[in-house]
């Protein structure tokens, strides 16, 4: 009899730690990807990438991720009329705001717009807990007040000055740029601590800054500026 309870005590406890685990998707310093209808007048799909607190490119893994699109969310649309954005938002801890941008030469957040930016961070993660439950994923409408298309696509060019969102490719994939800013009011400096590429069926890459890799145009174009110079140079020697 004492072995039963102590049997039944271990699935219990087990039990409790998977739900204690899957209660937190969508918790503050989560990598949230969010696919949504560029015209806010279709479905918002939210997956919680899981838990991501780097503040610099140290310690950034190459990641590629199972996360998929599924389509039949958006009826009526195609690749072309889905937007795709990225953030983490974390006030404890390691403390800071993650946004992506479509600019990799570097971002200056504006002053007094990030702390300001804390309800509506928190109206869209309460958001997507509600819809998700124990899930990863939540499925909710563009249109609704608390998402991100009406909370933060606005709110990060107010944050950075430039747009986050690319469009969901229709092939191959697309690149966007995470930069971590500290949790405060005053303008700072981001820091770009990973690259995040989207494919065209929705799932995630996690690229280390430093193993992005340079295009083979730049190559080809760089061997062919060096062999001009090299029949330059020989035919002023001549």
């Amino acid at each position: 009899m004492k072995k039963k309870l102590l049997v039944l005590a271990a699935v219990f406890l087990l039990m409790f730690s998977f739900a204690g685990q899957a209660m937190a998707a969508f918790s503050q310093g989560d990598l949230i990807q969010v696919i949504f209808t560029t015209d806010g007048n279709g479905a918002e799909v939210a997956t919680d990438l899981g838990s991501f607190t780097h503040t610099t490119s140290t310690g950034v893994t190459d990641n590629s991720l199972s996360n998929t699109v599924n389509m039949s969310n958006f009826s009526g649309y195609s690749a072309s009329g889905l937007s795709v954005g990225y953030f983490v938002f974390n006030t404890t801890g390691t403390a800071g705001y993650w946004l992506v941008s479509t600019d990799e030469s570097g971002l200056t957040s504006n002053a007094n717009t990030k702390i300001s930016s804390t309800g509506s961070f928190t109206n869209v993660i309460n958001y997507y807990k509600g819809l998700a439950g124990s899930g990863s994923v939540a499925i909710g409408s563009a249109g609704n007040d608390n998402s991100y298309y009406g909370n933060l696509q606005a709110g990060f060019s107010g944050v950075t000055g430039v747009a986050g969102e690319v469009t969901l490719p229709s092939s191959g994939s697309v690149d966007q740029y995470l930069y971590y800013f500290t949790y405060s009011n005053g303008s700072t400096t981001g820091t770009e601590v990973a690259d995040i590429r989207t494919f065209a069926d929705g799932h995630t890459e996690i690229i280390p800054v430093s193993s992005v890799p340079i295009p083979a145009a730049v190559w080809l174009l760089g061997s062919g500026l060096i062999g001009l110079v090299g029949i330059r140079r020989r035919e002023t020697a001549a």
